[in-house]
Formats: C-alpha cells, structure tokens, sequence
C-alpha cells in the first residue's frame, strides 16, 4: 500500500541555483514505510499553486495560485484521474490579489479562499458539475500587530471549519486574531459570529490550525514566534485559548518560523511551503507535528 501527495510550490523561483524551475503541481508516492516510491511528477502547469482541496470522493482537486505581486490570484478545478493525472476544467480569477490557502464546506457547496496580502476572505459557490461560479461573498480584515515588519496590516493566512462546521475560524497573522464566521451554504455568504473571535499573544502570527479528532480541542501553529497555540472547543461557547509552548525548549528554535501543523491518527498528512521544506508524513497515533521554516526542523509533541 502507498499514498499519494500533491505538491504544490512557488514557480518564480527555486530552492538552490542547482534546482529545475517548478513549473505547476507535482504527485508522489510513499511507501507505508515512509520511502519514496519513484521520482515527483508534474500533473498540471500552473503559476504557483499554494494549496489544495482535495473532494471528500478524491474525484477533483481544488487548487489556488499566488502569482507575483500585484497580480489577482487563480483558483482552478481539476478531475483527478485513477494515477493521479489532473485535467482541468473549471477556473476563476480570484477578486483581489494572490491566494495562499482554500478548504469547502461539509457539502462542498461552496470553495473558500484567502488571500494573504489582501486579507480577505472570499466565497464560491459549486455548480452541480463541481465548476467554480463567480464569488459571491467577500470578507476583509483590517488592523495591524507588534511586529513592525510583518504585522504592518491584517494578513489572512488559513480558514479551518470546526468539526460540526457550524463556524468557520481564520488565522490572521498580521492581528494576531482567530476571527470566527459563520456560512450560509445555500448561498455562500459569511457571516461574523459575535462574541467568539479568540485574542492570540502579542507578536505571535496565528499561520495554520488543525483540530483533535474527537473535536475537544484545537492546534494553531504561529509562524512569527514558533509557538503552538492550544485551544479548547465547545459548540456552544465556541473557541478559549488554554496554554502555548515555545520551540520545545530549544533556545535554538525560538523565533524561527513555524509553518505547518499536522495531528496524526493514521494515515498521512501534508504541510507545504513552496521555498523550504514542508512535508510532514504522519505515522499511526496522535501526535502533534510543527514544521519550522529556518531551523528546517520538524517539533514532535
């Protein structure tokens, strides 16, 4: 038995000046055993996918770009044939500009995307074929944070459903804030949950979250002080912050950039960045994963 990853990466530019030019979306296989099975093989060209939705039938794939600066990002529909192949068939330009994370609703009616240095939130509606309509709803953020040179402005950075997907939750790095929506599905219209934003530390740079599988308590990697947040979950009374940790002791960890965050239960997961290295294989259990930019480390709790 093996998985298969798709990879996604930045194409306008390389890791080293020895790497080829990345031209779009990437598969590869892995053995249960952790090896690589062959060599990566690109799917589709596409200018710097970002990240990816894959359907609940594994039947098309949903991926969004984050093209240079000052272009409006892309958000492209792909069937997935048996070997992994993507054929695409559906696209829409995005309202504003680059795009950096996507994830649909329980029904996958509707494809959410963020964009980073816009930060908004934008909404679009699925046709019964699985085409990306024109959006209909879009959210933004504003304020500013602490860290003079990253937190200059709001920047959207992922948006998680809770388990039972009654709200919608964003990490905005450039605030330091978890805002909390929630979705209309038969329309596609977001709207803010009062009361149930979470304030995040000074300076920390809320980037990704992923929940427990018994839906109790959620994991925010912060990328701008390498803290994981931990959070309890109570449909009613929504997302508290409980405790944070910090590099797992290492002083040598501290201040570099946490990137990704996977909880394993079987299975495997994926974090990606398209400059360093952002895999993350996830063995049986339930361990708590944070890929670091800098360190090129990976924290195990």
């Amino acid at each position: 038995m093996s998985y298969r990853f798709f990879l996604g990466c930045y194409t306008q530019q390389n890791t080293s000046s020895e790497a080829m030019p990345a031209k779009g979306i990437y598969t590869i296989e892995i053995s249960e055993e952790g090896k690589l099975i062959g060599e990566p093989r690109l799917v589709a060209k596409q200018v710097s996918p970002t990240y990816f939705y894959l359907t609940k039938n594994k039947k098309t794939l949903y991926a969004v770009s984050e093209p240079g600066e000052g272009a409006r990002g892309l958000i492209v529909a792909y069937h997935v044939a048996e070997d992994g192949s993507l054929t695409a068939f559906s696209k829409q330009v995005s309202a504003r500009g680059g795009l950096c994370h996507v994830m649909m609703d329980q029904e996958e009616k509707n494809l959410i995307v963020i964009a980073y240095h816009d930060a908004t939130i934008e909404s679009y509606p699925i046709d019964e074929e699985g085409k990306i309509t024109p959006m209909f709803c879009l959210r933004h953020h504003i304020g500013s944070g602490p860290v003079i040179d990253r937190q200059e402005a709001a920047h959207t950075h992922s948006i998680n459903f809770t388990p039972d997907y009654r709200y919608a939750v964003v990490c905005d790095l450039g605030i330091d804030q978890l805002r909390v929506y929630t979705l209309i599905t038969e329309t596609g219209k977001l709207h803010r949950a009062p009361g149930k934003n979470v304030i995040c530390p000074p300076g920390s740079g809320p980037r990704h979250m992923v929940f427990s599988p018994d839906g109790r308590f959620a994991y925010v990697a912060c990328e701008l002080n390498s803290e994981v947040l931990t959070l309890s979950y109570d449909p009613q009374m929504g997302l508290k912050l409980l405790v944070e940790f910090a590099g797992r002791g290492d002083p040598r960890l501290l201040g570099r950039s946490c990137l990704g965050l996977c909880l394993g239960d079987a299975g495997a997961g994926l974090a990606q960045h398209p400059v360093e290295a952002r895999a993350l294989g996830l063995a049986a259990g339930s361990a708590r994963r944070a890929a670091r930019r800098a360190a090129h480390s990976v924290g195990v709790d």
